[in-house]
């Protein structure tokens, strides 16, 4: 048995979370092909570079005492 591509990993933990009827979330999503790969695979939960660059630490406490999410969405 040999090493595993990385979308047989990804395709064998999306089966197994659909099994589990649990939502799944993929993280470190940078590119259109990586998410297009992951709705490939059923998931339909991302967060990542793609969708907002990574924000400052005081970017982040004004956003948080404004209520409102880093990608400037009511929380």
């Amino acid at each position: 048995m040999g090493t595993p591509s990385p979308d047989e990993v990804v395709c064998g933990n999306a089966d197994d979370i659909s099994t589990l009827l649990a939502a799944a979330s993929a993280e470190g999503v940078e590119t259109e092909p990586q998410l297009a790969k992951l709705r490939q695979f059923g998931c339909d939960r991302a967060q990542g570079f793609l969708f907002k660059p990574a924000v400052s630490s005081h970017e982040f406490a004004t956003l948080a005492g404004a209520g409102r999410a880093p990608n400037g969405s009511p929380q």
